[in-house]
């Protein structure tokens, strides 16, 4: 639990700092004078949606996208590593670079 509470509480205190600012940049310069978050609770919802699940979603999907296609690479094998094994001992790797 304190694996995901960690990133959380660290999302939360970055969006507290960039709504401030952000509240403080409508103010002093509005793109659409009159219109504020706090007049439609409704998108103010939909705002914390996209800021909160969108991110862990994301990083869920993309750890599944690795697996499946590490997956696809090596099938149900596990990935090998032949080239270093099959060096005579003693015997160091050369670099790839």
């Amino acid at each position: 639990m304190l694996e995901i509470g960690r990133p959380w509480l660290t999302t939360l205190a970055q969006l507290t700092g960039l709504g401030l600012v952000f509240a403080l940049l409508v103010r002093l310069t509005p793109c659409n004078p009159g219109m504020y978050w706090w007049k439609n609770l409704r998108a103010f919802a939909t705002d914390l949606v996209y800021w909160f699940v969108v991110p862990l979603f994301l990083q869920a999907c993309r750890l599944g996208m690795l697996i499946a296609s590490v997956r696809l690479l090596f099938g149900d094998t596990a990935p090998s590593f032949d080239a270093v094994r099959s060096l005579p001992s003693g015997s160091r790797p050369s670099p790839c670079w």
